[in-house]
């Protein structure tokens, strides 16, 4: 039949409490471990050092302050914003990034999913931003970062809203040519 254990006398409430506890430790000591005393406990709160190494006072350490440029780089690349912002840089520093002489007689129109559109004002400039292509994508990826741009797309003047149809009949013809650049 199932023997009851020992129960405590009725004066002392405590007493069951006390045995569990120190049942509690003899097995935690019979595995290895060893109770943590309040003195113990008191210095850990206060000395965090020893539990994390490689933190010290006079090196630096990821608790440390960071400055603004180094927090919004870090929330951005967590947000994944980051292309996004670097193809505004590219529409936005564009003079800065190929130079006066070209950004005056070119302009950047779009950049969607890494391919920019660059409008020239004329088709000989056109065709000369077409022979720089490679070194343009060069410059870009130097001023901005890599992997921004994929591809550059190089278009010539738009043509002029103009007709050329006066009178009642017409001819078909060619239409103009390149007469604006």
């Amino acid at each position: 039949m199932f023997d009851p254990p020992d129960l405590p006398s009725s004066h002392d409430p405590f007493e069951l409490a006390r045995r569990t506890v120190n049942r509690s430790r003899a097995a935690a000591r019979d595995r290895g471990l060893y109770p943590i005393s309040a003195k113990t406990q008191a210095r850990d709160v206060r000395d965090r050092s020893a539990r994390a190494p490689g933190y010290s006072g006079a090196r630096p350490d990821p608790r440390d302050p960071q400055g603004i440029e180094q927090v919004l780089r870090r929330v951005l690349g967590d947000l994944g914003w980051n292309a996004g912002m670097s193809a505004g840089r590219v529409l936005e520093e564009w003079p800065q990034i190929v130079g006066d002489r070209i950004a005056a007689h070119c302009r950047p129109v779009s950049f969607d999913e890494g391919v920019l559109v660059v409008s020239a004002s004329s088709s000989a400039w056109a065709a000369q931003l077409r022979m720089l292509t490679p070194q343009l994508i060069t410059t870009i990826e130097e001023h901005v970062g890599s992997h921004v741009i994929s591809e550059l797309k190089v278009t010539g003047p738009a043509a002029a809203e103009r007709t050329w149809k006066k009178g009642r009949r017409t001819v078909t013809w060619r239409g103009p040519r390149d007469t604006y650049g």
